[in-house]
């Protein structure tokens, strides 16, 4: 009898090479990632440091899903918010460079890259909130292929934020033998940047079902050597750039999953310009511009991290542009998307831009612009209130 596609007895039947963060495993860590292509990492890391970085992207996702909820999201907020990726908030990622500094995780990166200077990508910290009940927003196979115009070869940290059990969402690898031609994988399961994220809209069900089926279909055919790990909060995966990979789930998966994402390099020199892509890859960004675009953070033996500059644009967050961004920009009179910034309510309260006004001549012309957004009826009373509480920080006269 010939079993439909959409029974839970087609799954990868890869089984991940597991291991213990401990000095004398790393050779085998590394025969590992040569040979599959992607390691589990048992108790990684310590699961208070972990849940302390769950907690914060808990709240930074709770935020925006209150907005959505209550129907406060502009429309470009509304689709960033519906897609699966985000930047790692900044308070996350202070949390993450101390959990990784001195720890043994590096020195594995360490061994791994063959040299005692190990970079994170600041540009490419990610963080996923995947759902089971949206497969649509999820991200498709690809390959990490970002940064490999600048080095031979990057490591991804997968770290989930929760555990992944059964039924969780997870991601799935595939062995490195395997190595797809990336145009033969069907469109519905690979990453494609004109996939819809919205869930309204009429044909979602179909697409929804039309994945499932593509993506039982590739496990069914390459079951020994595809792999969906299960692992608890505090463990890890290490995979290598060019291993195929994206989010797994199926039936069987149920509620949602966190988990977070970077690369680690060597460093290497920003004055030279980008390499080509590797031919027959895909990636889930274009590469960089300029090198000096590129924002690292630079692990040394026995020092402190080193956060590198950034002269080519403002700081971004959290996928969206901030004040912060803004006026870095116009202070130093930087290229940038102005005109899309100032449609929207910037990330500050017109309480706090209304104090900055005193010495900030980009947070006057927000103010401008977002009392002008007021209902006129209440937009005289609205700047009363905002100088009589303000006026006390204005310079007194000499």
């Amino acid at each position: 009898m010939i079993m439909p596609l959409n029974q839970s007895n087609i799954v990868p039947m890869g089984v991940s090479p597991r291991h213990t963060l401990s000095l004398d495993a790393f050779g085998r860590m590394r025969s590992d990632l040569l040979e599959v292509g992607h390691i589990v990492i048992d108790n990684c890391f310590s699961i208070r440091q972990v849940k302390e970085i769950s907690s914060v992207c808990g709240d930074f996702l709770a935020k925006y899903e209150k907005a959505f909820r209550e129907g406060k999201m502009s429309d470009t907020e509304r689709e960033a918010h519906l897609n699966a990726t985000r930047d790692l908030p900044a308070s996350a990622q202070k949390l993450l460079i101390r959990m990784l500094y001195r720890s043994q995780f590096l020195n594995l990166l360490r061994f791994l890259l063959g040299h005692n200077s190990v970079v994170m990508f600041r540009n490419d910290q990610c963080l996923r909130k995947i759902h089971a009940d949206y497969p649509l927003r999820s991200v498709g196979l690809h390959h990490d292929t970002q940064f490999v115009s600048y080095v031979d070869r990057t490591f991804t940290l997968w770290l989930p934020l929760t555990d992944v059990l059964e039924n969780s969402p997870t991601i799935l690898y595939a062995h490195r033998s395997l190595n797809p031609s990336f145009d033969s994988i069907d469109p519905a399961i690979r990453w494609n940047e004109k996939t819809a994220h919205d869930e309204q809209g009429e044909d979602y069900e179909p697409k929804k079902e039309k994945r499932e089926m593509k993506m039982l279909e590739f496990i069914k055919q390459h079951s020994k050597k595809t792999y969906a790990p299960r692992l608890k909060i505090g463990s890890a995966i290490v995979f290598c750039h060019d291993v195929l990979h994206g989010t797994f789930m199926n039936r069987q998966s149920k509620g949602f999953r966190y988990s977070m994402d970077c690369r680690f390099s060597v460093d290497f020199d920003r004055s030279m310009p980008p390499m080509d892509s590797p031919k027959n890859t895909h990636t889930l960004y274009a590469n960089p511009g300029p090198a000096s675009a590129i924002r690292t953070i630079s692990f040394n033996l026995d020092h402190p991290p080193i956060y590198t500059p950034h002269h080519s644009h403002p700081d971004i967050e959290n996928g969206t542009p901030t004040y912060e961004g803004y006026s870095y920009a116009r202070k130093y009179n930087v290229d940038y998307d102005f005109a899309s910034y100032e449609k929207t309510m910037p990330d500050v309260t017109r309480e706090v831009l209304a104090k900055r006004m005193i010495y900030d001549r980009a947070a006057r012309r927000l103010f401008r612009l977002t009392a002008a957004n007021l209902i006129e009826s209440n937009y005289k009373k609205f700047v009363t209130k905002i100088y009589n509480r303000c006026k006390s920080y204005w310079p007194k006269k000499k």
